[in-house]
This record gives C-alpha cells, sequence and structure tokens, in this order.
C-alpha cells in the first residue's frame, strides 16, 4: 500500500515537515553566529530555537532580554 501523494494529509505532513527542517537549519545558522562571543546573538539562537524547535513559550524570557534584544 502507498500513499497517494497529492492527498491532503500528505501535502499537509509534507509542509509541516520542510517547516521543521527550515527550523532547525535556521537554528544552527543563528548558534554558529552565537559561537562569535555576541550575546545578543546567543539569546536571540536560544529563544528562536526554543519557541520554534521546542514549541515553548518564550514571552517572558523575551521580555526579560528585551533591551539586549531591541
Amino acid at each position: 500500500m502507498t500513499a497517494d501523494p497529492t492527498a491532503v494529509a500528505v501535502v499537509a505532513g509534507a509542509r509541516g515537515l520542510a517547516l521543521r527542517m527550515g527550523y532547525a537549519l535556521t537554528a544552527a545558522l543563528l548558534v554558529e553566529h552565537a559561537v562569535t562571543g555576541d550575546e545578543q546573538a546567543e539569546i536571540a539562537a536560544r529563544l528562536w530555537a526554543r519557541r520554534r524547535l521546542r514549541h515553548e513559550e518564550i514571552a517572558v524570557d523575551a521580555h526579560h532580554h528585551l533591551d539586549l534584544l531591541a
């Protein structure tokens, strides 16, 4: 049994997978930039990865670092 590649569930699953892969690549680039010692880049990378990859709520932490991030 094979899945129909045009089926709604298959397309939706592929979209989710593509987004997740894009988030992982973006997180890797942010972390690579953060290892230069830039505190702003480190905090941004950590918050972004927590939100996009782990689906955590980061509003309180983002607010705590608002002066550094803005």
